[in-house]
């Protein structure tokens, strides 16, 4: 069997809803090893339903293994410095960091993108968001339902 195209490819995946996860999922597809970074409790996507056999729990979540199928999971505490650093340690041997948080949700608790290259000059550093970093909708939430919704 040939080698995947992404093969020995590490991404950091800091996202949810839904562009973010769908991306990180593609290059998991492609060999790349995802690494999910949640929160502690998990991704609030765990708790979207439907949930296999009918029985909800952050493990059941049909939605969110759509999503996030072929990536390994961790639980970080980004607002620990312990965290932060074990963080810091996997950027530094990581190829690619996505982000999805909300607009400077990161840099609030001392992760900021310039910090992460100091650690991995290489880093290709990937930010999505639903309406922008800047201007009057860039605090707003978004899901692809708003989009379809914006969209008419």
């Amino acid at each position: 069997m040939s080698e995947l195209p992404l093969s020995g490819i590490r991404v950091l995946d800091i996202s949810w809803i839904i562009a973010g996860p769908t991306s990180t999922r593609y290059l998991a597809a492609m060999g790349a090893e995802v690494i999910k970074v949640e929160p502690y409790g998990g991704n609030s996507t765990r708790q979207i339903g439907p949930f296999y056999k009918g029985q909800k729990s952050p493990d059941t979540s049909l939605f969110f293994w759509q999503y996030n199928r072929g990536k390994t999971s961790i639980i970080l505490d980004l607002h620990q410095q312990e965290d932060r650093d074990y963080l810091c340690a996997l950027v530094a041997s990581s190829d690619v960091f996505l982000n999805s948080t909300p607009s400077k949700e990161l840099e609030e608790i001392g992760v900021s993108i310039d910090m992460l290259l100091e650690r991995n000059p290489t880093l290709i550093v990937a930010r999505m968001s639903p309406f922008g970093d800047h201007g009057p909708w860039a605090d707003f939430k978004g899901s692809d339902l708003v989009h379809l919704a914006l969209g008419g």
